[in-house]
């Protein structure tokens, strides 16, 4: 199964609605090139030019989609409150992805 097929399945949206695969699609891609910079590595094999990005890396890239998705009609908010109820929004990078990536940051670009 594909990232895009298992972030669709967590969010409970219909593989009919291609609105909004494709924004998932898009979230995927920017967390993909946002993992990239944080870990100074753009995971191409340098002599074959094949995609190695590390299988343990795209659970932390659909965490990311999935936190872009739902934070998507709030961006720039830290918190948000409507009457009673109050909602506080994570920062994109929480410590717990951080940690994730930290294993597979590279101190010299590959590139």
């Amino acid at each position: 199964m594909d990232s895009l097929e298992r972030v669709r399945i967590i969010l409970g949206i219909s593989s009919e609605n291609e609105e909004k695969l494709k924004l998932i699609s898009v979230y995927l891609e920017k967390a993909r090139e946002d993992i990239e910079a944080v870990c100074r590595d753009n995971f191409l094999d340098p002599d074959t030019g094949e995609d190695i990005f590390p299988k343990q890396l795209r659970s932390v890239q659909e965490d990311l989609a999935l936190a872009r998705y739902r934070k998507r009609q709030a961006e720039g908010y830290k918190s948000q409150s409507l009457g009673d109820e109050n909602t506080t929004f994570d920062d994109y990078f929480p410590d717990s992805i951080k940690q994730r990536l930290y294993p597979f940051t590279r101190l010299i670009p590959r590139r």
